[in-house]
């Protein structure tokens, strides 16, 4: 990663609550404005930063973390939590439930995906595929 990628990374803290999700939706629209995966990338986070709240140690006061990285040709979105008793995986659904579908969403949306575990809590994070990495390149020089 060059120097002027690393200077692209933006991270941002974010309180536990459900509320803070439109907030992660507007960080991650500005970060992506006018990019032709931004839609994807603001589908993906908010499925990701409600799991953060909902499924973690972060509920209840805590906060959970955002950052966004750009690649060539694509963004990598990193939730990191205070992390919860299980590990983040495809859950398995009925056409009947209401709820549980955030990583399938996730993982069909995104070029890949996966879960970091340690001791300071869990990262899950994906990467969103740009159809043309010259708009990558414009996120890059704003």
């Amino acid at each position: 990663m060059s120097v002027r990628d690393a200077e692209a990374v933006q991270i941002r803290r974010f309180s536990a609550r459900l509320s803070e999700v439109r907030h992660v939706r507007r960080f991650v629209g500005e970060f992506m404005a006018g990019r032709s995966c931004a839609d994807d990338a603001i589908i993906a986070v908010s499925e990701l930063a409600a799991n953060a709240i909902q499924h973690s140690g972060s509920d209840g006061g805590g906060d959970f973390t955002v950052r966004l990285a750009p690649r060539e040709g694509a963004v990598l979105i990193t939730v990191t939590n205070a992390g919860g008793a299980e590990r983040p995986t495809l859950g398995r659904n009925s056409p009947e439930d209401t709820s549980g579908r955030g990583l399938f969403i996730v993982d069909s949306i995104s070029r890949r995906w996966g879960v970091v575990q340690g001791s300071a809590g869990t990262s899950v994070w994906c990467e969103i595929g740009c159809v043309h990495a010259p708009a990558l390149q414009e996120c890059l020089a704003a």
